[in-house]
């Protein structure tokens, strides 16, 4: 029993340990023609830890037409600022676009827990069995 209250502690003191990014796919190309999802080989997720953006220090790479990726989780007391790129598959000239618009997260530090009043506890414990002595 004690084991199972400790895992449940510990899965309430840890925050999540992912961040999750989800974005919009471009339906054009610059030229204004359409671009279908078929066309798109990857989206790049790129991150810093400075607002506004500036040097990476991370990407990941998300193939295909999917439109989520787990990063890794934004530590307490940071901002971390996420863009995006998209690569057209090779038989569309293989280009990248540039980057998107930036998202950004801020974890503030956890707030302590509060104080236990010892002293109130033992004065009036105190005072009960004084009256027994």
């Amino acid at each position: 029993m004690r084991l199972i209250a400790a895992a449940l502690a510990a899965l309430v003191a840890f925050p999540a340990l992912a961040d999750t990014v989800s974005w919009t796919h471009p339906t054009s190309y610059t030229d204004g023609s359409a671009l279908v999802v078929a066309d798109i080989a990857s989206t790049t997720i790129e991150w810093s830890n400075t607002n506004p953006f500036g040097t990476v220090a991370g990407s990941q790479i998300v193939t295909g037409s999917a439109n989520t990726a787990t990063t890794p989780n934004t530590p307490a007391g940071t901002t971390r600022c996420y863009r995006a790129k998209t690569t057209v598959v090779a038989a569309k000239g293989g280009q990248t676009s540039v980057p998107s618009n930036v998202s950004c997260k801020t974890v503030p530090f956890p707030a302590p827990n509060p104080p236990t009043l010892i002293d109130v506890i033992l004065a009036w414990l105190r005072g009960v069995f004084s009256r027994f002595a």
